[in-house]
């Protein structure tokens, strides 16, 4: 197919907007996975973080009230209070979360079990000789117990999230693998058809330059006979036709310019005999004159010096 340069140098510019818009759109779309992939990682990190600050809100609301069944200090009261908000903050961000809704049922165990520990610190508290008192302590060893059982709750949600977080990871990574296996295809796939596309460019503009160089070196040498033959793109094709046309042109002006030389060097060569024979011979009777009488003496004698040969007049 036949195209003007201007169509082939658009096209090239087209195809390297097209492959920059393809890796733009490759790099978009990995990022997009990857920020996907880090933002579910964020959020299973502060899921593990309310996690552990409900482990260990669980482990201090235990205790005031073991303390005080110790020392009778009404003072552990207001620690009590500070843990259960404490507490009660860390359940309520995780029952916020994604995992909360995945894992509600191991939550909510936890939940009713706190509750119940709760009522039984508040009855612990409302003892007013706390030490060495047999309610107090069968109440703490069931506080014990409790909190005993909720951490186990918690470790379960624990196991589960974990888990998770390593698949969380492992997504991650074959995530990053496979943006570093599209961005390394797109840059192949983008250098191996801007390649081509130069190699093309190369052929289709300089190639007929190099062959429109070489011809006018053949000819300015004097081959006449030399024609390019090239076709490919509508503005190379009449140049072609044109420097063929002007190496015809040029043959035949030279052919006829060698016949007309010829003639006038026939003329000329006529004219000077006829010059010179004028210039010897007298123009009214025809013999020659004195002029040309001691030129051809003088040859004569010139001759037979060299020779040594006698000469007679």
């Amino acid at each position: 197919m036949t195209l003007r340069i201007r169509t082939k140098i658009i096209a090239s510019f087209a195809v390297v907007l097209a492959l920059l818009l393809f890796l733009g759109l490759i790099a978009y779309h990995n990022r997009d996975l990857l920020f996907r992939d880090m933002l579910d990682l964020v959020d299973r990190t502060q899921e593990m973080d309310s996690f552990a600050d409900l482990q260990l809100a669980i482990v201090m609301v235990v205790m005031p009230p073991n303390d005080y069944l110790i020392t009778g200090d009404r003072n552990e009261i207001a620690g009590y209070r500070n843990t259960l908000e404490r507490a009660e903050s860390a359940f309520k961000r995780i029952e916020a979360t994604d995992a909360y809704k995945k894992q509600a049922e191991i939550i909510k165990a936890a939940r009713r079990k706190f509750n119940l520990l709760k009522v039984k610190s508040e009855e612990i508290f409302s003892i007013s000789e706390p030490l060495g008192n047999a309610q107090g302590v069968r109440l703490m060893k069931e506080i014990d117990a409790l909190s005993h059982d909720i951490i186990l709750d918690l470790k379960k949600f624990h196991d589960i999230e974990k888990d998770e977080i390593k698949v969380s990871i492992t997504s991650a990574d074959a995530s990053m693998k496979k943006v570093n296996s599209l961005l390394a295809a797109g840059v192949i796939v983008s250098i191996a058809v801007a390649v081509l596309f130069v190699l093309y460019l190369m052929r289709s503009i300089i190639r007929p330059l190099v062959m429109f160089k070489e011809g006018a070196v053949i000819v300015g040498s004097g081959d006449l006979d030399h024609k390019i033959d090239l076709k490919d793109g509508v503005e190379v094709n009449l140049l072609v036709d044109e420097f063929n046309k002007m190496t015809h042109k040029l043959k035949e002006s030279y052919s006829g310019l060698e016949e007309k030389i010829a003639e006038r060097t026939r003329e000329l060569n006529a004219l000077n005999e006829k010059l010179v024979r004028l210039s010897i011979t007298d123009g009214l009777t025809g013999a020659y004159n004195h002029r040309h009488f001691h030129e051809r003496l003088a040859e004569e004698i010139s001759r037979a010096g060299r020779y040594g040969r006698p000469v007679s007049l």
